[in-house]
C-alpha cells in the first residue's frame, strides 16, 4: 500500500497474491529484526513499535481486521525510520536514485488506481462515496427550516453537514448515530481512561449521557420484533410538508427504484424531495437485528453498499442480510412491497431462493412473497398495512433464512490457513436489486409485458414481469414461474426451452408440469434438444401466472456447476386464432 504496489480497492488476482504473501512476511521478519537491533538501542522510535506490536497482537486476537490495517498504516513512519537508522545511502547516491527511479512511478500507479475506483461507475467494493464533488450546491436552500435524511452513513453525513449553512438535517435511518449508542452503552475500562492527560474521566459519566440521549433524543422502540431507535423530532406528518428529504446516490441505486421522484434530482451524490411530494418512499432504519454495513456489528448487517450489476451495465445491486426494517413516508392505506434480487451468483449449491421470504406490517401474520426455485426474482408481496407507531409508519421483511458467506474459500498460498473464511468478509441472503412500496392503484397501473425472451434484459430494472427461479441469462431452475399479459378469451401462450445434453453423461427421463393461475395443464417427458409446448388461457385477465415445475434438474458443466432444468428461449401471451 506505501508504496502502491496495492491498493485498498483492488485485490491481487491469480498467482500475483500468492507471490505477495511470502514478500509481505519476509518484509515483516526483517521489520522485526530492525526492531530488536533499535530496542536494544532504546531508540523511542522502536519502543513505539513495541506498543504498537502489542496492540497489533490484540487486534489479531479480537479478528480485528480493520484495526490491524489501521496500526500497519500508523506503523509505516516508524518503520522507516528503523529502514533509515542502518541504511546508509551517502556512500551510493545511484542505488537511492535506482530506488525512487522505481518506486515512484509505481506509486503514482497506484494512486490513479485509487482515485479512478472512487469516480461514478467504478467497480470498486470500498468507495463509500459516489462522485462526491459533482454533488456541491444540488442540496436543499439553505433557507429550509429543517432538513431529513434517510442515510446517515458517516461519509455521506460529513458532507451532507458540510454543505449546510446551518445544524445538521434529521438523520431517519440512525445507522450511525445508533452505532455510537451501542458503543458509548458499553465504555472502556477504567485503567484505559489513566491514559488520558488531565483530571480523570467520570466512567459512569458516558453511560448517563448514553441514556439520556437514547430516551430524549432517540426512543428505544421495537416494530414486529426489530429494536431500534425512533426519531421523535421527525414524526406525524402535520406541517411537515416542505421539509426537504435529502437521499445519496446509494440510497438511490438500493431503494425506491419504482418511485416517481418529484423535486431536484442532482447526478452527483445527493439528490432530494419535499416531503407532500413522496408517497410510499421506503427509508432503511437501522435496527439491532439488521443494520448499515457502515460501523454495524458482525453478523448484523443487511445493507451493504451498492455495486454495479454484473447482469445490468446500467444497474447495481447490493448484498442484504435476513432483517430489514423500513419506515413509510406518506403510505397509502395498504401497501404492496417489491422485491428483486439474486442468488445467481453466489456459486455452486448456494443459487436458491429465500422461499421463506415474507414481509409484515399491521396484522396477525406476516405475507410472503412466494419466491421459488434457485437464480433470479422479481417478487410483489400482497397488501399488506404498515405498522403506525406514534405518529410514523414501518413496514418489516424478513428473508427467512440464515445468512451465508458471500465469497468463497482462498486457493493458492492464501488458502494455507484459515480457509473457513471467507475472500469477501460480506455475509448475505442475497444480492438486491431493488425494494420498493407501491399502493394497490400504482400496482394495478403498471403494464404487463407479453413476452419474455431477452434476457437479462426483460429481467432486470423497473420494468421487469413478477417472476422467480430464472436466471438472468435464461437457465430455468426445478421450479420458476412469471406473470404475463393481457390474455383474452383463448388466448394461448407458448413457449421454447431446450434441455441441455451435457458431455459424456446419459440423459435420464424428465418430465414438467406447466400450470396457469394454478391450474394443471399438461404433464410432459422432455427429450433433450429443443421443446415446445402450448396451452390456452382458462379465462381473460390483467395476467396469468405461467408456472412450470420439473421433476428434476441437471447440473451445468464446469466452471458453471449450477443447477437447471432448461434453458429458456422464449414465453409469450398470443390471442386467440
Amino acid at each position: 500500500f506505501f508504496f502502491g504496489f496495492d491498493v485498498i480497492v483492488e485485490r491481487y488476482a491469480g498467482p500475483w497474491l500468492s507471490c505477495a504473501l511470502p514478500l509481505g512476511f519476509l518484509l515483516l521478519g526483517a521489520l522485526v529484526v530492525l526492531w530488536l537491533h533499535a530496542l536494544r538501542q532504546r531508540a523511542i522510535s522502536a519502543m513505539v513499535l513495541g506498543g504498537m506490536f502489542f496492540v497489533g497482537y490484540r487486534l489479531f486476537a479480537t479478528v480485528n481486521g480493520f484495526g490491524l490495517f489501521k496500526l500497519a498504516m500508523f506503523a509505516l513512519p516508524f518503520a522507516l525510520v528503523e529502514f533509515a537508522r542502518v541504511v546508509d545511502f551517502r556512500g551510493g547516491r545511484w542505488l537511492l536514485g535506482a530506488v525512487l527511479l522505481v518506486l515512484v512511478p509505481i506509486g503514482v500507479a497506484g494512486s490513479i488506481r485509487y482515485t479512478a475506483a472512487s469516480l461514478a461507475g467504478a467497480k470498486s467494493l470500498v468507495g463509500e462515496v459516489f462522485d462526491a464533488s459533482r454533488s456541491l450546491g444540488r442540496i436543499p436552500p439553505a433557507g429550509a427550516a429543517a432538513v431529513w435524511s434517510d442515510v446517515d452513513s458517516s461519509p455521506v453525513a460529513k458532507l451532507l453537514m458540510l454543505e449546510r449553512r446551518h445544524p445538521g438535517p434529521l438523520f431517519l435511518s440512525q445507522s450511525f448515530l445508533g452505532g455510537y449508542v451501542r458503543s458509548g452503552a458499553a465504555p472502556w475500562p477504567d485503567w484505559a481512561y489513566r491514559f488520558r492527560p488531565g483530571p480523570r474521566f467520570d466512567t459512569a459519566a458516558s453511560s448517563r449521557l448514553v441514556e439520556g440521549f437514547k430516551h430524549e433524543v432517540y426512543v428505544p422502540a421495537s416494530v414486529n420484533g426489530l429494536d431500534f431507535l425512533r426519531q421523535p423530532a421527525t414524526e406525524g406528518a402535520a406541517g411537515q410538508g416542505d421539509i426537504p428529504v435529502v437521499t445519496s446516490q446509494g440510497e438511490l441505486r438500493a431503494f425506491n427504484q419504482l418511485e416517481p421522484r418529484p423535486g431536484e434530482r442532482s447526478d452527483g451524490l445527493f439528490a432530494w424531495a419535499p416531503f407532500r411530494g413522496l408517497e410510499n418512499h421506503l427509508v432503511f432504519v437501522n435496527s439491532r437485528q439488521g443494520q448499515h454495513y457502515y460501523l454495524g456489528d458482525d453478523g448484523q448487517i443487511s445493507v451493504y453498499k451498492p455495486e454495479p450489476d454484473v447482469y445490468d451495465p446500467r444497474g447495481h445491486f447490493f448484498v442484504i442480510g435476513r432483517h430489514l426494517l423500513f419506515r413509510v413516508l406518506n403510505p397509502s392505506a395498504t401497501v404492496r412491497i417489491r422485491l428483486s434480487l439474486t442468488d445467481s451468483v453466489l456459486g455452486q449449491g448456494r443459487t436458491a431462493l429465500p422461499a421463506e421470504a415474507r414481509a409484515k406490517g399491521t396484522g396477525p401474520s406476516p405475507v410472503p412473497f412466494g419466491l421459488v426455485g434457485a437464480g433470479s426474482a422479481n417478487v410483489v408481496s400482497p397488501p399488506l398495512q404498515p405498522f403506525h407507531l406514534a405518529g410514523a409508519d414501518y413496514v418489516a421483511l424478513d428473508l427467512g433464512r440464515p445468512t451465508i458467506p458471500i465469497g468463497l474459500p482462498a486457493e493458492g498460498l492464501e488458502g494455507i490457513y484459515n480457509r473457513s473464511v471467507s475472500l469477501d468478509s460480506r455475509s448475505g441472503v442475497a444480492y438486491c436489486r431493488d425494494i420498493s412500496a407501491l399502493s394497490e392503484e400504482r400496482y394495478a397501473a403498471r403494464p404487463p409485458l407479453s413476452r419474455l425472451s431477452r434476457f437479462p434484459a426483460d429481467l432486470v430494472g423497473p420494468h421487469a414481469p413478477e417472476y422467480s427461479g430464472i436466471y438472468e441469462d435464461g437457465w430455468v431452475s426445478g421450479h420458476a414461474f412469471v406473470r404475463l399479459g393481457p390474455v383474452q378469451a383463448g388466448s394461448r401462450v407458448s413457449g421454447l426451452m431446450q434441455r441441455p445434453t451435457l458431455p459424456g453423461v446419459a440423459p435420464l427421463p424428465r418430465r414438467v408440469t406447466l400450470l396457469l393461475d394454478g391450474v394443471p395443464q399438461f404433464t410432459r417427458e422432455i427429450p433433450p434438444g429443443d421443446f415446445r409446448w402450448e396451452a390456452t388461457c382458462p379465462r381473460p385477465a390483467e395476467c396469468v401466472k405461467i408456472e412450470l415445475v420439473f421433476d428434476g434438474i441437471d447440473t451445468l458443466p464446469a466452471p458453471d456447476l449450477r443447477p437447471a432444468a432448461a434453458l429458456l428461449t422464449f414465453v409469450q401471451i398470443q390471442p386467440a386464432p
